[in-house]
């Protein structure tokens, strides 16, 4: 009997990822990082001249009903909206850090909350209750931290790479994609993803901050062409 095909297996666990298995500290800790990507993203263009500019140049961006954008009186598509909130949770670079595995200590990487311009931007346009969100978050944290695991820290891509997964699963899991549906998203995410870890090494730009919104922003619709 032929085994099952890796990204259907990844896409069945990213659709029984069940809310009831979720730790009660767990779920605070999200509410908790959910809180912070907020004030990061209303924060961001008061402390960022890079968060201003950029904002400035996509001040002209076309109009939606779909989506709210944190710090704008207009609304926009759900693709735009999860870019410049995505932008803003990270321009400062202060939202949460995943730094160790909990369980053995390995160093690990990232900002999982960047993918709460995800999870807000996707469950607003879905109309997805705040349990919905809540559990395609801890979902995306902890495929984002299975994924930095396996990458390592002396990989030669940039651990934003890993948002070619996290992004579709928790934008796939918000539209109730089927199995076969999330697991081309899941594909065509990471297929689309490698970004090289030059983004941030040396001398640094705002590039950096723009790196993970970009990938997220690509997940995103590529899980609608799903």
């Amino acid at each position: 009997m032929a085994e099952t095909p890796l990204a259907l297996r990844l896409a069945q666990w990213v659709q029984t990822f069940d809310y009831d298995g979720i730790p009660d500290h767990v779920l605070d800790l999200a509410k908790f990082s959910l809180l912070d990507a907020i004030g990061c993203a209303v924060a961001a263009p008061n402390y960022s001249q890079s968060a201003r500019d950029i904002l400035a140049a996509l001040d002209d961006l076309p109009a939606s009903d779909q989506c709210t954008v944190i710090g704008w009186k207009r609304r926009a598509s759900v693709d735009d909206a999860v870019f410049v909130n995505g932008l803003r949770i990270r321009a400062l670079d202060f939202n949460d850090h995943m730094t160790n595995d909990p369980n053995d200590g390995a160093k690990l990487g990232s900002h999982p909350s960047d993918q709460m311009a995800v999870g807000l931007s996707v469950g607003e346009w879905r109309n997805s209750s705040g349990r919905d969100v809540l559990t395609a978050m801890v979902m995306g944290y902890e495929l984002d931290g299975r994924m930095q695991k396996i990458f390592g820290r002396k990989m030669a891509w940039d651990h934003t790479t890993g948002t070619g997964l996290m992004a579709p699963a928790i934008a796939g899991r918000l539209m109730e994609l089927n199995e076969k549906q999330m697991a081309s998203a899941l594909g065509f995410g990471m297929t689309h993803a490698l970004t090289p870890g030059a983004v941030r090494r040396g001398h640094l730009s705002a590039g950096k901050f723009l790196a993970d919104p970009m990938v997220a922003r690509m997940g995103v619709t590529l899980t609608k062409l799903a």
